[in-house]
């Protein structure tokens, strides 16, 4: 419980001065990242305390699955704690589902026989960026923002414009 008293004390630290440099204020910082960070923190913390300083029937079944009996390296710790997936806007994992997902051990317990093919989606989106590059092209000369703002044109009109041009 040291390190969860450790990371909500750097936590707190975080938003004290946060709310003393911009009381009210409307800007991005970095006390969401800050808090993920905090629940990445303790959840190795209270892993590894479950690996090693428990024994394995005092556990439940999910303290027996996410336990940790070795301490990771550096690199698969930060990795973990810096993982572009959960850094800004979470949701968090524990380290043992995301060393899963890293070493690609989650996909084969599915025991995927053969993987469908991606040409025929991949092929839909090509074709239909297509259809609307051709529409995007031949357009140019109608001088689609008169037209949008043109109040004698019924709404649904000046709507289908917006929507496919303006977005472009």
């Amino acid at each position: 419980w040291y390190l969860l008293v450790y990371a909500l004390g750097g936590c707190s630290i975080g938003h004290v001065y946060r709310l003393i440099t911009d009381y009210e204020g409307y800007t991005l910082d970095f006390t969401g990242p800050l808090m993920l960070m905090v629940q990445r923190i303790t959840y190795v913390g209270f892993s590894y305390n479950d690996g090693i300083a428990k024994k394995e029937e005092e556990l439940n079944e999910d303290q027996k699955r996410n336990r940790i009996v070795v301490l990771p390296s550096i690199l698969e710790y930060l990795s973990y704690n810096f993982s572009f997936l959960t850094l800004l806007a979470g949701p968090t994992c524990t380290y043992h589902e995301y060393n899963e997902m890293i070493t690609g051990q989650n996909i084969k317990k599915w025991k995927i026989k053969d993987e469908p093919s991606p040409l025929v989606p991949a092929l839909k989106k090509f074709l239909t960026a297509i259809f609307f590059l051709i529409i995007f092209i031949n357009s140019r000369d109608l001088k689609l923002d008169e037209k949008i703002f043109d109040v004698s044109l019924p709404f649904y009109l000046r709507f289908v414009y917006i929507t496919l041009f303006c977005f472009v």
